[in-house]
């Protein structure tokens, strides 16, 4: 399995969250069930192939499958974009901002200014 699958799978099911019931998301692992499963945007016959391997390794060591997709996930960004590089001299805040929700599903629809964080003044 390939790090970009691990993390296109960990952001297919992030956006299956509907904000109408509060459904969805990486809780529960939805996406291995009906109707997620067979979006084409989800890419249905690579989300089959790793939820296999996922839901075996939940098995083995006794953790749900939500809880794999998301920490496979994790580890996918982080191969990608390792903080401990040696390189990486430091990472620096160019401004803070304010937001009503911390989670990405409620910018992903977002365009222009409503995108915009309001910055905060330090």
């Amino acid at each position: 399995m390939s790090i970009t699958e691990m993390v296109e799978t960990a952001w297919a099911s992030a956006s299956t969250y509907r904000s109408t019931d509060m459904r969805g998301g990486a809780n529960g692992a939805r996406i291995r069930l009906a109707p997620q499963k067979d979006w084409q945007v989800n890419k249905p016959d690579q989300l089959s192939k790793v939820i296999g391997i996922y839901e075996g390794i939940a098995k083995e060591v006794n953790a749900s499958v939500a809880d794999i997709i998301v920490l496979a996930g994790t580890f996918g960004i982080e191969r990608i974009f390792p903080i401990n590089l040696p390189t990486l001299k430091k990472i620096e805040v160019n401004k803070k901002g304010k937001v009503r929700r911390s989670r990405i599903y409620y910018f992903k629809n977002l365009r222009g200014k409503k995108a915009r964080l309001k910055e905060v003044k330090t």
